[in-house]
Parts: C-alpha cells; sequence; structure tokens
C-alpha cells in the first residue's frame, strides 16, 4: 500500500498528526478545516478515525509506521509535507504533540536536524519553541499561570511522598495527586484522606529505585521530549468545570470560545456534554496564557469555576483541537475562520446558552440522557464511515470502562435507536473492522 496518496495542493494546508487511532477529540476535524478552505493531509496509523471520511474531507493521507519510534515518525512527517508550501501542521493528541515538541528539541541541539521546510512550519504552527514541551505539563503549567496572573487553585509540586502528605494535610482534604502528564483524567486521583494519597501516589509516581520505576522513567524519556517532569497535590475545589478553545498566532489570541460541563462520568473525567457559553473570566485568563507560552496553533484550557466568586482557576493545558472546536461557528466563535483569515474574529456569544452531547461521550454514559434531544447531538450522520467505527469503539470503550470501575457491570453498552440509520452494511463493516 502506497503510503502516500491524494491530490495535489490547491489552497491553504494543514497536516494532521494523530498518534492514536480511537482518539475522539480531532476525528470530526478535518471536515471542518475542509468547510474552511483547507487542503487536509492526514498523517495517522491504519484505520485511525480521523482517516475514516470519505475523500471529500481530507486530500492526502499518509501512513504513519508508528507511534513510539521518532526516526521513523520524523521520515514519516517529512514525507507528509513533501511539496507543500503556505503550510502548519497540527497535533491532534498527546503523543503527536510530544512527537512535535521532541522534533524541536532535536533540530534545536543540532542532534537530529530537521528539514528547513519542517522546521519553518513547525515554528509557523507552534510558536515560541522552547516552552513547546511544557505545554501538557500540568505543574509547569500551573507555574506559568502563577507568573502571568491567572488564578490556579492552591497547592503544588511534591517531590516526595512525605511531601504529598505534608501538602495534603495543609491544604486540607479532599486533594487532588496530579501526574505532570497525562490526557483524558489518567494521572490524577481525588484523595479523601492521607491513606488514599498514600495509595495514589504508590500507584501513579513511578519509584526509580525499583527496576519498574526505572523502566517506566526510561520509557517516558524515550517518548517523551523533555524529562517526566514533577507530580503535584492540589486542593480539590467542588466547583463547575470550565473549557476554553483558542486559535492563536504567535501569542495573540484571535479567536476563543468557552464552555461549562454539564455531563460527565466523574469529577476528574472528561465532559461528555457540554453547554456552550460566553465566560469572560476564562476568555481572559485564556488570552493571558497564550501570550505568556508565545503560542501558535490550536489550543485549549481546563478550569474548575469556584463557587462563590465566580474565578476561573486554570487546571491544565491541551495544544491541540478538542471536540467542540468545530463548533464554534453556531456560537459567532469560528477558530478555523480566524487560522484562514490570519486576522482577529469576531466574537458573538449566543442569546441563549447552547447545550450539546458530545458523541459517542454522552450516549455512551447514558443512551436515555435527555441531552441527546433537548440539546445538539453532535452526530456525525454525514459521515456513515466515521459513524459506524465510532459506534463500535464506543461499545470497547465501555468494556474497559466496567473494567476501571466507572461503570456497573451491570450495565449494557449504548445500543444506537431503532431511529438511527442502519449501519451494519457488509461493505460498512469491512471498512471499519480492526485488523
Amino acid at each position: 500500500m502506497s503510503r502516500h496518496r491524494g491530490k495535489s495542493q490547491s489552497s491553504p494546508a494543514v497536516v494532521l498528526v494523530a498518534t492514536q487511532r480511537s482518539h475522539w477529540g480531532a476525528c470530526r476535524f478535518p471536515s471542518a478545516l475542509r468547510r474552511g478552505g483547507f487542503f487536509v493531509v492526514i498523517l495517522a496509523r491504519p484505520r485511525s478515525l480521523i482517516a475514516l471520511g470519505r475523500d471529500r474531507i481530507r486530500d492526502r493521507f499518509v501512513l504513519l509506521r508508528s507511534r513510539r519510534l521518532v526516526p521513523v515518525m520524523r521520515a514519516d512527517l517529512e514525507h507528509a509535507i513533501q511539496g507543500l508550501s503556505d503550510l502548519r501542521i497540527v497535533p491532534t493528541d498527546d503523543g503527536a504533540h510530544h512527537l512535535l515538541a521532541r522534533l524541536l528539541r532535536d533540530d534545536t541541539d543540532r542532534s537530529a536536524p530537521l528539514s528547513p521546510t519542517l522546521r519553518s512550519a513547525l515554528d509557523r504552527s507552534l510558536g515560541a519553541a522552547d516552552n513547546v514541551a511544557m505545554r501538557t505539563d500540568k505543574t509547569a503549567i500551573q507555574a506559568l499561570a502563577q507568573r502571568t496572573g491567572v488564578d490556579v487553585p492552591a497547592g503544588g509540586p511534591v517531590e516526595s511522598e512525605d511531601e504529598a502528605l505534608r501538602l495534603g494535610a495543609g491544604l486540607g482534604y479532599p486533594v487532588l495527586l496530579k501526574l505532570p502528564r497525562g490526557a483524558g483524567g489518567g494521572g490524577i486521583a481525588l484523595c479523601e484522606d492521607a491513606a488514599s494519597l498514600t495509595a495514589a501516589y504508590r500507584r501513579l509516581v513511578p519509584d526509580a529505585k525499583t527496576p519498574q520505576g526505572a523502566i517506566r522513567r526510561f520509557m517516558e524519556r524515550l517518548v517523551l521530549s523533555d524529562t517526566p517532569g514533577t507530580p503535584s497535590v492540589q486542593k480539590f475545589i467542588a466547583g463547575e468545570t470550565g473549557i476554553s478553545c483558542a486559535y492563536a498566532e504567535e501569542g495573540r489570541t484571535l479567536a476563543v470560545m468557552t464552555a461549562l460541563v454539564i455531563a460527565q462520568r466523574g469529577p476528574t473525567r472528561p465532559a461528555t456534554a457540554v453547554r456552550l457559553v460566553r465566560h469572560p473570566a476564562m476568555e481572559e485568563a485564556t488570552a493571558r496564557m497564550v501570550a505568556g507560552l508565545g503560542a501558535s496553533g490550536f489550543l485549549s484550557f481546563d478550569f474548575v469555576i469556584e463557587p462563590g466568586t465566580g474565578r476561573a482557576l486554570l487546571l491544565e493545558c491541551n495544544p491541540r483541537p478538542i471536540q467542540m472546536m468545530p463548533l464554534g461557528p453556531r456560537i459567532g466563535a469560528d477558530l478555523i475562520g480566524a487560522m484562514r483569515a490570519g486576522r482577529s474574529g469576531r466574537l458573538e456569544g449566543p442569546a441563549d446558552p447552547l447545550d450539546v452531547a458530545l458523541f459517542p461521550q454522552e450516549w455512551g454514559r447514558d443512551p436515555q440522557s435527555p441531552l441527546l434531544v433537548h440539546g445538539i447531538h453532535d452526530v456525525p450522520w454525514d459521515e456513515p464511515l466515521l459513524l459506524a467505527a465510532m459506534m463500535k469503539r464506543a461499545e470497547r470503550h465501555h468494556r474497559s470502562l466496567v473494567s476501571e470501575g466507572l461503570a456497573g457491570p451491570a450495565e449494557e453498552p449504548p445500543v444506537a435507536p431503532a431511529s438511527w440509520p442502519a449501519l451494519d452494511t457488509p461493505s460498512q463493516a469491512a471498512r471499519v473492522a480492526e485488523p
């Protein structure tokens, strides 16, 4: 099979880099970019959700042959951008972001120089190269927020189990133990007391003095672009969770949208439904963080809204597109349009908040959820292959949630309502089947 097939470039190009096959967050992004007038190139593994769309939502596909071997991934990325001009590169998951950060580091120290075209595209796409790696580091992002005047929950980094216990006692329980890196709620533990904090620390933080811990630290350094970082303990705030999404160029926020989480499986788990709404405090904090990072490209930030004060307390940064980004035009916040125009987009908040059930997350959480019918259910009806694959993988995801104790064993996997179009034709089943 050819690793590089598709059309000739006819408009500004966006290369989407995906290392995960079943990541919900960006699988709708190619069609949104195509509607925005971009030439869409996808660098991904076989049968990735992001690559399942019809030809009308992507112009070129390049096979990513590995998700861990950096030299192979670098060669595939160089291959993907061959012959392109007016180019941006967008990581669609944390693994892709780690890869791009690693490539920038290796090029800067000249251990593995990049082609001038690739280096120029990365600088344009990501902004200030000296802090690209830290954007997924929760502990480092908290420190940057404090330096830029953005509010954060009380807490701080910890170097040992004893230090974690002292800080937890000082903050008062419950607290959150956070690894510096992790996505989808991974690497975060809600601790109600000292005993649960001790157990969580021993489970999550590798002890470099043990063989297992040393191997884990080595693998983290091999995959990540920097050292693994330092865990932190943070006061748990029982407030609403907020999300902002932005498009930026060289530290300037050109467009931003905000939302409040209205459904999720647990306090540290990703949103399954959101309410799109203007939130000035999150918008201001987002602009400050983007400026502090000198960032370019798509970023999102998670917040908790402090009860009583309404302050938006920053939790973490996700330096990539997330699922609600393509919905921006519905509320006058067109992030993709801002990238196409290269200038600030006019932001007009909706007359009323707009509730969105994210697919398949809210359907998987509760197939009878009223949000599926009373708000917007963001189902990709116009992409039947993608829809069929998402439904199939949602069943698998449900089984993993049962094994993690986040769904009861008596709960049935989500089943498509009879009113939904049939999606199990032999040709579709063959196209979405796992190897």
